[in-house]
């Protein structure tokens, strides 16, 4: 078992079993041991259908040495960092394949503190994984404590300003279907992809197929459309045009708001994924970008290492340190929103003086595999 850039993934079943999750439990609660007396392990889940298994499974491991498991239910991965922020846990844990289809699922590992583990915690757990392998037993559940995200939606919702907006919003039939209908309820949106099944996650629709938000913009003359992935840690957005809006798109329109209000500590960090206009277009602005290897836990790191405010990915994966320590969809959808409204501008106005080169991405598949 092996940490990628965002957690341990795979189709469930065959790379990702029960067992994994298991053994994941028997982990962390070991880890907890050592630093707390009665240690306690957070978790939520998005809405594919092995999330139940999965989340049993590492409530069977985490029960094993003696650790509480406490639920938030199905929550955006950005829930379960605010929570650990503001209250006493030492890990936490989303199960979530993101913006993967639904055979797939995940398990993103957060530290006490809501942060994504480091590398080197990273090394140490699969170690403690691949040595330890201790086989899951079909056994009686302890009793799991659940909470709701009631701050959460609290913060989102003071952090909106009004709006009489025509707004459409694509919800991927994932994490956010019903918190994002509390969040956004004075506002005048258009929802789409709010059924899940536990099979439908990202099919045909989020930010993933951004296409079929696009339509619906264009078709009912909407000011401007969001959509957010699985777990809701990636925005993209379509302006009234009908024009994508990436993540680049978003990362140079908050930069450049955030640095008119004051806001901007230091530049912006970007990945090497980004488009090569937007650091250029960023510096006619008087704002420095910093690029990393691709993944928001990295873009994160180098935030924290130059105190910068504002990073991102293309994905749509955007971190606005002084609010949220992950990427939070909702969030970056709310900014948007505000800049909208302060600058009396029209979407497809945001991003004037950014224009993105075209990317090419082929994968190539390696010899002998």
């Amino acid at each position: 078992m092996k940490f990628g850039t965002d957690g341990i993934r795979g189709v469930f079943g065959i790379e990702l079993t029960q067992q994994t999750a298991f053994s994941l439990g028997c982990v962390l609660a070991k880890k907890a041991k050592e630093q707390a007396k009665h240690p306690k392990i957070l978790v939520g889940r998005d809405t594919r259908a092995s999330g139940k298994l999965l989340l049993q499974a590492f409530a069977l491991g985490v029960q094993k040495y003696g650790a509480a498991v406490t639920s938030l239910g199905v929550v955006p991965t950005a829930a379960v960092q605010s929570y650990l922020q503001k209250n006493e846990y030492d890990f936490g844990l989303m199960i979530t394949a993101s913006h993967n289809s639904a055979e797939y699922n995940g398990l993103k590992v957060f530290s006490g503190q809501g942060t994504k583990l480091s590398e080197k915690e990273e090394k140490q757990i699969e170690k403690m994984l691949n040595k330890n392998r201790q086989k899951m037993k079909i056994q009686k559940l302890q009793k799991i404590a659940h909470k709701r995200p009631i701050e959460y939606v609290k913060f989102l919702r003071n952090e909106l300003v009004k709006s009489n907006k025509k707004i459409a919003i694509d919800c991927a039939n994932g994490s956010v279907y019903r918190l994002a209908k509390k969040v956004f309820e004075t506002c005048n949106v258009l929802w789409l992809s709010t059924n899940p099944n536990g099979k439908n996650i990202n099919k045909n629709c989020g930010s993933t197929k951004i296409e079929s938000l696009r339509e619906f913009v264009l078709k009912n003359k909407c000011d401007m459309g969001f959509a957010f992935d699985g777990d809701a840690d990636r925005c993209l957005a379509v302006d009234e045009k009908g024009n994508v809006l990436t993540g680049d798109n978003i990362l140079f329109i908050l930069a450049t708001s955030m640095k008119e209000r004051g806001l901007l500590r230091g530049g912006v960090v970007a990945t090497e994924h980004s488009t090569l206009s937007l650091a250029s277009s960023l510096a006619k602005q008087n704002i420095k970008c910093e690029i990393v290897q691709t993944g928001d836990k990295y873009v994160y790191e180098k935030m924290s290492e130059k105190g910068y405010s504002l990073g991102g990915e293309r994905s749509g994966h955007i971190i606005i340190k002084d609010k949220m320590q992950t990427g939070d969809g909702m969030l970056t959808a709310i900014e948007l929103i505000k800049v909208i409204e302060q600058s009396c501008k029209r979407a497809s106005q945001l991003s004037n003086g950014f224009v993105p080169l075209k990317r090419i991405e082929i994968n190539v598949k390696a010899q002998g595999s």
